[in-house]
């Protein structure tokens, strides 16, 4: 509510900017209600502007997950394996 109140304001005076507000609050908007988000991401706009985004995003996620891991398990060989040799 304060982001839209900002965002108001800054479409009154042209040295704050509006669209930071108004998309912090759109997105908290969104988060708060699942009526709002539900209608938001089956708007045409944002079909066409975020839908290859969003793929994108979850596909990134997955690789950043999987190489996570990866390196994780392979700190902790080396860890034990120090560890090791030290006995």
């Amino acid at each position: 509510m304060v982001a839209f109140a900002l965002a108001l304001i800054g479409l009154a005076l042209p040295v704050m900017p509006q669209l930071p507000f108004l998309i912090t609050g759109f997105f908290g908007l969104s988060k708060v209600s699942p009526r709002f988000h539900h209608w938001i991401t089956n708007t045409k706009v944002y079909r066409m502007l975020f839908s290859g985004l969003t793929e994108h995003c979850k596909q990134k996620r997955q690789e950043f997950e999987e190489r996570g891991m990866k390196w994780y398990e392979s700190l902790y060989f080396k860890m034990m394996t120090v560890i090791m040799v030290q006995d």
